[in-house]
């Protein structure tokens, strides 16, 4: 296997491990949210207090979740910034290919105006030979 499907399948359970994470635990907190008829009852209170740090626990996995994701979205725009070499070669290559087309357009054009100045000069009778 290539560096390039190994570093994607990475990048995919990465991925599906995190949203997975949110998705649970936001799940979790949902239930936990769940009112209770006796909650004047010291027991109750208990479980109340013990929802409540439940909850904030699993809001945390859900934030360190998200940052996760936010590192790999990161992760993946440096990955395509620094190896889509292709991508790269070829906006060089139309540059450069631009660039070669206006340049023998130049020379094609400086040859006429040479040509045209030589031709001018033996019709007046001057030599600007040693010019060109």
């Amino acid at each position: 296997m290539s560096l390039e499907t190994q570093l994607i399948s990475t990048y995919s359970r990465q991925l599906k491990d995190n949203i997975k994470a949110i998705a649970e635990n936001y799940t979790e907190i949902l239930q936990c949210s769940k009112i209770k008829q006796n909650i004047f009852d010291e027991r109750e209170s208990f479980t109340f207090e013990q929802s409540r740090f439940e909850m904030l626990v699993r809001a945390q996995k859900i934030v360190r979740a998200a940052e996760a994701l936010a590192q790999l979205s990161s992760d993946i725009k440096e990955h395509i910034l620094l190896n889509d070499f292709s991508l790269i070669n070829k906006s060089i290559d139309q540059h450069t290919a631009h660039i070669q087309d206006a340049c023998k357009q130049s020379k094609g054009e400086i040859e006429g105006l040479r040509k045209e100045l030589l031709q001018s000069s033996q019709d007046q009778g001057i030599n600007y030979d040693h010019l060109l």
